[in-house]
């Protein structure tokens, strides 16, 4: 059997085999697989728009959400409020994530904690397998999907919540690794609970304010109203619970803690 002859070159020609048929198509494939990888790597790029959401951060939000695939990310400052309604919404939808293998991270200030509807929020999706931390550093209030979409809000007035919705690789990298950097110098909800729901906790932080302040252990101890050898068991029981071999340390882990502003 014999196969036309097909042109390669201008003013050359060759057989077409079997062989360099297969060969042909194998090269047009990888080809077209460069072209298409080149093509998806430019609109990650080129792609990227930030626009102002007319109708609220809760409607963007949930737009964004219908279609997360790989990780939901929040950081709430508190400085929006959610009826307890919202909340209790929001929890299920968080353990309907969980359940289909989607990463969920929770970043609260100590602001939003205070709010009781939050914290038990923030309790619940803990229980139902949410990664939950607490930060006293400041940032913005933001929802991350599959780092490829994001809103971002802040209140300004009582009702009007300004937001914008912000899609593309370029501008959510920078954004996703600082709130990475955040995420990793928190604690974790069970360590930050642990040590402001303590009994001795208003103690704990004069104390920890007093070593951050560089106090003498007698002057501190007088500020308190106690002797400098319970001052010091306090000190040395502090250390302890804080995992630090120094003051110093201590003053560090405590801000990390909330125990003292950043």
């Amino acid at each position: 059997m014999s196969y036309p002859r097909h042109p390669t070159a201008p003013g050359s020609t060759q057989t077409l085999t079997p062989d360099n048929l297969e060969a042909s198509l194998v090269q047009a494939r990888g080809f077209l697989d460069e072209a298409l990888r080149v093509s998806r790597e430019t609109r990650s790029t080129t792609d990227t728009y930030i626009e102002y959401h007319s109708q609220g951060w809760r409607t963007a939000a949930r737009m964004l959400l219908r279609g997360v695939h790989r990780e939901y990310v929040l950081a709430s400052s508190g400085a929006s409020v959610c009826t307890m309604e919202q909340l209790d919404l929001q929890s299920r939808l968080v353990g309907e994530m969980v359940a289909r293998d989607i990463g969920v991270r929770h970043l609260f200030n100590p602001g939003a904690l205070a709010r009781p509807s939050v914290q038990k929020y923030a309790e619940s999706v803990a229980r139902r397998g949410a990664k939950v931390r607490v930060s006293t550093s400041k940032f913005q209030d933001t929802i991350i999907v599959d780092g490829r979409s994001a809103v971002v809000w802040g209140r300004n007035g009582v009702y009007d919540e300004q937001c914008l919705v912000i899609r593309g690789t370029v501008v959510l990298d920078g954004l996703h690794r600082l709130l990475n950097v955040v995420w990793d110098s928190a604690s974790d909800l069970d360590t930050y609970q642990r040590w402001h729901d303590h009994e001795s906790a208003e103690l704990t932080v004069a104390i920890v304010g007093m070593l951050n302040a560089g106090y003498k252990d007698d002057a501190a101890a007088r500020q308190l109203g106690m002797s400098v050898r319970t001052y010091r068991r306090h000190v040395a029981e502090i250390l302890r619970r804080l995992g630090a071999g120094s003051r110093f340390q201590a003053g560090a882990r405590a801000v990390q803690l909330g125990l003292l502003p950043a």
